[in-house]
């Protein structure tokens, strides 16, 4: 014969893992951004600056391409393809990062339900809902 378990978690304990959850997640937000805004810095200012290695021996021509347009009005294109060699530094994008902004409403929302309850525990079932975010 099998007993079942009730189990009663501290509806402070769980308050205080969910603003760790949360702060975790806004964390992870903002660092992510800051880390963009910085790539995309570094990113426009190596493009801007490839032109400066042509002729040097960072890179090397690959390919030519002359394309005319089909219209009278437009002007020709070349196109040149360089490879760059190992010693030019390229900036590295960050990490993909998924939004988690609904987790942290959802979040938010449960931090919002449980302070508003008097009871001093939860039960299994309502922790089992917030479970996954901790």
């Amino acid at each position: 014969m099998s007993k079942s378990l009730a189990v009663k978690v501290s509806t402070a304990k769980l308050i205080r893992a969910l603003e760790g959850a949360l702060a975790k997640r806004e964390k992870e937000a903002t660092d992510h951004k800051k880390a963009k805004a910085e790539y995309d810095k570094e990113y426009k200012a190596f493009v801007k600056n490839l032109a400066t290695l042509v002729g040097t021996n960072k890179v090397t021509l690959k390919d030519t391409d002359f394309r005319e347009r089909g219209w009278k009005t437009d002007s020709p294109e070349m196109v040149l393809t360089f490879v760059l060699n190992g010693s030019v530094k390229i900036p590295q994008q960050p990490d993909l990062f998924y939004s988690n902004e609904r987790e942290c409403e959802e979040i938010r929302n449960a931090i919002a339900l449980l302070k508003m309850t008097d009871d001093e525990h939860v039960s299994a079932n309502s922790y089992k809902g917030v479970a996954q975010y901790l």
